[in-house]
């Protein structure tokens, strides 16, 4: 039987939350899969505010960013090398986004924005640059045109607010964000507003009133060195976007455990039975569903080819055939 102070532990071991992680350290740095929005302005002069305003005005949109009409072998220096550093990160991205969808069947590119900086409550000699808001998107690579790539977003492809960043705030500053409300939701869209309101939300709960409008912008994002000089005991806004790959596969489990929790004297462990799912007699080993479903079909065709993550039983599958 698990014990309750057991999962409680754990649970809150989990909802912390890793500070390397992108949800609460996104600074690029040498991140290959990702690209500071800021950086796009050396592509052309309007992309930020293009992409802002798709951003916030539109539920479903393509941005493209290309280097039509810009001569790179005309270029040196700085504007090249920064030319060639964007279109190395946005190749990585959607190279490992892809890799991503084909392996676990989900995808997890999407653009943070804004984010919130702050003095871990545990460890104050670290600090968390963690985006408020996450836009689920999508991406593509011409097959046509060298550097040249498609953002999309449509109404199928979540905002939220960032979960880890929430139970993280729970769990070291006893401090509970607001979760969207379905008011902001309604029409897929969080606009300038409603990122300003929801910015100063966050910051009323550590007793931070601002006065005035907050004026939403796109800053560079800084830099370990920068944030380090500037990041005092309050916590700030800082107004850089970030796209990368948001994974958050301990979600599932973190939610599991809760419920566990909630629900620990409704069930009966001392009774509970397990029964290993196994229906074919050629295999040597216990199967699970999908392993049972590609046993199934073995004398479907001459040739499959079976794909997984080491240790999900490819190799006694082939053995079976």
């Amino acid at each position: 039987m698990p014990d309750k102070r057991f999962l409680s532990l754990l649970s809150q071991k989990l909802k912390t939350g890793n500070l390397r992680s992108i949800h609460l350290n996104a600074l690029t740095g040498r991140y290959a899969t990702r690209l500071d929005l800021f950086s796009l302005k050396q592509v052309r002069d309007d992309a930020l505010s293009d992409f802002i305003t798709l951003l916030t005005h539109e539920s479903k949109f393509k941005y493209n960013i290309n280097y039509d009409g810009i001569n790179l072998s005309n270029l040196e220096g700085k504007k090249l090398e920064s030319l060639n550093l964007i279109a190395k990160r946005l190749n990585a991205i959607y190279n490992q986004n892809t890799d991503d969808y084909l392996e676990h069947g989900v995808k997890t590119f999407a653009f943070g924005y804004p984010l919130l900086i702050k003095r871990d409550k545990k460890d104050p000699s670290k600090i968390i640059k963690a985006p408020l808001l996450i836009w689920y998107l999508d991406i593509e690579r011409s097959l046509r045109k060298e550097s040249s790539w498609t953002i999309t977003k449509d109404e199928e492809l979540p905002v939220t607010i960032n979960e880890i960043l929430i139970h993280h705030l729970e769990s070291t500053d006893k401090i509970t964000l607001n979760r969207l409300s379905e008011d902001f939701l309604s029409d897929g869209i969080i606009d300038q507003s409603e990122i300003k309101s929801i910015c100063k939300d966050v910051l009323s709960q550590f007793n931070i009133n601002i006065e005035n409008d907050l004026t939403l912008k796109v800053s560079r994002a800084p830099d370990r060195e920068k944030v380090e000089n500037l990041t005092g005991s309050q916590p700030r806004i800082c107004w850089a976007g970030i796209f990368g790959l948001f994974r958050t596969q301990k979600e599932s489990i973190i939610s599991d455990i809760d419920e566990l929790i909630d629900n620990y004297d409704t069930y009966e462990f001392d009774s509970f039975k397990f029964k290993p799912f196994q229906k074919s007699h050629i295999s040597s080993v216990e199967t699970d569903p999908s392993q049972q479903q590609i046993i199934e079909s073995l004398d479907a065709s001459k040739i499959k080819i079976i794909q997984g993550p080491p240790g999900t039983g490819k190799t006694v599958i082939a053995f079976l055939r």
